[in-house]
C-alpha cells in the first residue's frame, strides 16, 4: 500500500519538465495584430490609391472566406484566422483612411502658412518645451474668426507666461499662426499662438474637479517627499509631468522608463 502510495504522488508531483507547457506562449493573437499595425502602417505612410487596394483586399479575402465557410465547402476551423485577420485590417484600414480625408480636409489644414483668430478648446495639460520659456498644449480649434468649424486637433506652442495655466476644458480665442502638422500623427495643423488668449468659456465641472485633485496631490508631494520625489509621484499617479524635475525626466528618458510617467 505504501509503494501504491508513493507511485501515486509520484505519478502527480511535478517533474522537471512539467512547467513546460505553462510556460508556452499562447501566440495566436500575434498574427491579427501584425496584419492591423502593417495596415494601419500603409493607411498613414502610402498613397491613397495603395492603401484603399490593400484595405478592399482584405476586406474580399474576408468576405470570400466566410462565404466559403458558410457554404460548407471548407471549415471554419481553416478559414477562422483568415476571416478574423481579414476583417480586422479591413476594419482598422478603412477607420484611418477616412481619419487621414478627414484631416486632409480640414479648413485649418487648408490655412496653412496664415494667421487666423482661432477659437480653441484646451485638450491636455500644458507640457514645457525645455528651458525655452514655451509651452507645448493639445487642443481642438472649433472656430476661425467668425466661422465655426468641426474640432480639429492641433499642437499650439505658446508663451509660457501666457498659456502654462490653462486646463483641459478651457475655452479661448488666440491670434494663432498655422503650420502643416508634423508628419503622420493625424493631427490637422501646428499652431503657434501670437497674441495672449482671451477666456471665453471655463473647463466643465469634471475638468474642474481633476484641475484640483493634480494641484492638491502636487502641493502635498511637494511638501512630503521634496523636489524630486515630489515631482515624480503626480507624474506616476497621474501622468502630470508639470513639476518633474528636468534632471530626473532625463533619466527617465536615457533608461527608456518615460512610458511609466504617460498616461
Amino acid at each position: 500500500m505504501t509503494d501504491d502510495y508513493s507511485r501515486a504522488v509520484g505519478e502527480g508531483a511535478p517533474g522537471p519538465q512539467s512547467g513546460s507547457a505553462a510556460s508556452d506562449l499562447d501566440l495566436r493573437l500575434v498574427i491579427p495584430a501584425v496584419a492591423v499595425w502593417i495596415v494601419t502602417l500603409v493607411a498613414l505612410l502610402t498613397p491613397t490609391a495603395v492603401a484603399v487596394t490593400v484595405v478592399g483586399v482584405a476586406g474580399m479575402v474576408c468576405v470570400v472566406a466566410t462565404v466559403a465557410a458558410v457554404s460548407g465547402r471548407v471549415g471554419w476551423s481553416s478559414v477562422g484566422l483568415v476571416i478574423v485577420v481579414g476583417g480586422l485590417a479591413a476594419g482598422c484600414g478603412a477607420a484611418v483612411l477616412l481619419r487621414v480625408d478627414a484631416v486632409a480636409d480640414h479648413p485649418v489644414a487648408r490655412a496653412a502658412g496664415q494667421k487666423v483668430t482661432a477659437t480653441i478648446i484646451v485638450r491636455d495639460d500644458p507640457v514645457a518645451l525645455g528651458d525655452h520659456g514655451q509651452v507645448r498644449v493639445t487642443v481642438d480649434v472649433v472656430g476661425m474668426g467668425t466661422t465655426a468649424v468641426r474640432a480639429g486637433r492641433s499642437d499650439l506652442i505658446g508663451d509660457s507666461s501666457e498659456w502654462a495655466q490653462v486646463v483641459p476644458g478651457l475655452r479661448t480665442v488666440s491670434l494663432v499662426r498655422i503650420r502643416p502638422p508634423r508628419g503622420h500623427d493625424l493631427t490637422v495643423a501646428r499652431l503657434t499662438a501670437v497674441g495672449s488668449p482671451t477666456v471665453i468659456g471655463g473647463p466643465p465641472r469634471h475638468h474642474r474637479i481633476a484641475a484640483a485633485v493634480r494641484e492638491r496631490l502636487q502641493l502635498l508631494s511637494a511638501q512630503a517627499l521634496g523636489r524630486e520625489a515630489g515631482g515624480l509621484l503626480p507624474g506616476l499617479v497621474l501622468g502630470d509631468v508639470s513639476t518633474l524635475d528636468p534632471v530626473v525626466e532625463e533619466q527617465f528618458r536615457a533608461a527608456g522608463l518615460t512610458h511609466l510617467v504617460a498616461v
